[in-house]
């Protein structure tokens, strides 16, 4: 069974860019961004780079979509 949830981006603190679909490449557009499930974001951010580190910034953060909508002043996709 697919999950369903929110949609999240993963964005690049070392390319500051977010990471385009099938984790391939980077773009500085929100509607280019590849949409992930929660759990696939959080494997690719905590697998970045050996991961996080106390007192190091993270290479990759796991942003939800609608949050990184808002945040850009477009309208976050309406569900149901």
């Amino acid at each position: 069974m697919a999950e369903t949830g929110p949609e999240y981006l993963v964005w690049s603190t070392e390319h500051r860019a977010w990471w385009k679909p099938d984790c391939v490449s980077y773009t500085y557009r929100l509607d280019d961004a590849g949409r992930y499930t929660r759990e696939l974001a959080l494997l690719i951010c905590s697998g970045a780079h050996g991961g996080w580190r106390e007192g190091e910034v993270p290479s990759e953060l796991p942003v939800q979509l609608e949050d990184a909508l808002t945040a850009a002043g477009q309208e976050a996709p309406r569900h149901g």
